[in-house]
């Protein structure tokens, strides 16, 4: 979409199955997209394992081949990179991006959508906070991609995968 990078420079994949993938067909797209949090590192191994299920299974299971052929389904398997790169290099419990502030690092970027942004419950205004909002709404390079992503694709269901614990 031609939009800035990450704070560290890194760029957002994504990748869609079809049975078309070059046509743009008038079906309904689905997006998986896991690793807002990045220490929730189970989250990409479903993604990727959704892949694998999606791409193996289409020759033999009906229902898989029903869901390829009737879809446009995007997967994301890494939506926070720079910090996913940071659970593995420095602090395994890491949670925000790497977006460095004076006060502090990081963004949650699950709470950085402009959708419910001035709710009671949209998150810290306090950059020190696990759950630090962000300066603004929509202020995080992730979160513009995210959100020009899904203007134009207008997805009609979202799996957004979160993890806590064992669970």
């Amino acid at each position: 979409y031609g939009l800035a990078p990450t704070f560290q420079g890194r760029h957002l994949y994504a990748l869609v199955i079809s049975d078309n993938v070059a046509v743009e067909e008038d079906e309904p797209s689905f997006l998986l997209v896991a690793a807002h949090h990045c220490r929730e590192i189970v989250t990409p191994v479903i993604a990727l394992d959704t892949i694998d299920r999606l791409l193996t299974g289409y020759a033999t299971n009906p229902a898989i081949r029903a869901a390829v052929d009737g879809h446009e389904i995007w997967i994301a398997p890494i939506w926070n990179p720079d910090g996913y790169n940071h659970v593995f290099t420095t602090d395994n419990l890491w949670r925000k991006n790497r977006r460095v502030f004076a006060g502090g690092v990081g963004v949650d970027q699950n709470r950085n959508y402009s959708q419910g942004w001035n709710a009671p419950c949209a998150g810290s205004t306090s950059v020190g906070s696990e759950t630090y909002k962000g300066p603004s709404a929509a202020s995080e390079a992730e979160t513009r991609t995210m959100t020009t992503w899904s203007e134009t694709e207008r997805f009609a269901k979202v799996i957004d995968y979160h993890s806590y614990g064992r669970e």
